[in-house]
C-alpha cells in the first residue's frame, strides 16, 4: 500500500506518518531498493507484452513476501476494497485495513486513504506498475526510508479487477 505523492500538502503526510514521497510509473529503468518490490515489478513483467490477469497470481507462489503485501479489489475507478493487508505492511503503516473500502466518502477522515484513490486511479487507468518511495515513521517515532510498488492484475474483460502490492522499510 501506498501514498499518493505531491498533490497532498506535508502536513497531510505527517499525519499519518508518511513523508517526502515519490511515486512513478515502474520501468526496466527503475532502480528498486526493495528486493521485494523488484520480485514482484520481476513476475508483473514475466507476462510481457500482456498484462497480467487476477487467475495468474497465486500468493502461494509468493508466500515469502506475503507479510509486506496487499490485494485491492477494484469496485469501480473511484472505490477498492483491501481485501489483504500483510502484517508486516500494517505494522509500517500503523493500521490494519483488511476489509476497508476506499472511496471518497469513507476516505474522508484517513488521509491515508484519501490520498491513497488519486494513486490507485493512476494504476487503474494505465495498466502499469507504480512503484513509491518516501518516508515513514515507525513505531517508535524514527523516521525510516521505504519502497512499495503497486502491479494491476486484469480480469476476463481486459478491465484492471485487482491490484497487487508490496510495502517494505528498506533500512
Amino acid at each position: 500500500m501506498t501514498i499518493s505523492s505531491g498533490k497532498n500538502n506535508n502536513k497531510k503526510h505527517e499525519e499519518n506518518g508518511f513523508v517526502e514521497i515519490l511515486n512513478q510509473k515502474a520501468t526496466k529503468e527503475t532502480f528498486f531498493q526493495s528486493q521485494k518490490a523488484k520480485r514482484l515489478y520481476d513476475w508483473w513483467c514475466s507476462f510481457h507484452p500482456n498484462c497480467p490477469t487476477r487467475d495468474d497470481f497465486d500468493i502461494l507462489h509468493h508466500i515469502h513476501d506475503a507479510g509486506e503485501f496487499f490485494l485491492y479489489k477494484v469496485i469501480s475507478r473511484d472505490e477498492y476494497e483491501i481485501r489483504l493487508n500483510g502484517e508486516v505492511a500494517s505494522d509500517i503503516i500503523r493500521k490494519q485495513y483488511s476489509g476497508i473500502t476506499v472511496s471518497a466518502e469513507t476516505a474522508k477522515d484517513d488521509p491515508h486513504l484519501l490520498s491513497l484513490i488519486p494513486y490507485l486511479q493512476q494504476i487503474y487507468d494505465d495498466k502499469t506498475p507504480y512503484i513509491c518511495t518516501g518516508k515513514f515513521r515507525d513505531r517508535l517515532d524514527r523516521l525510516r526510508r521505504f519502497q512499495s510498488i503497486d502491479c494491476p492484475l486484469l480480469g476476463k474483460d481486459s478491465n484492471v479487477v485487482q491490484i497487487i502490492g508490496i510495502l517494505e522499510a528498506i533500512d
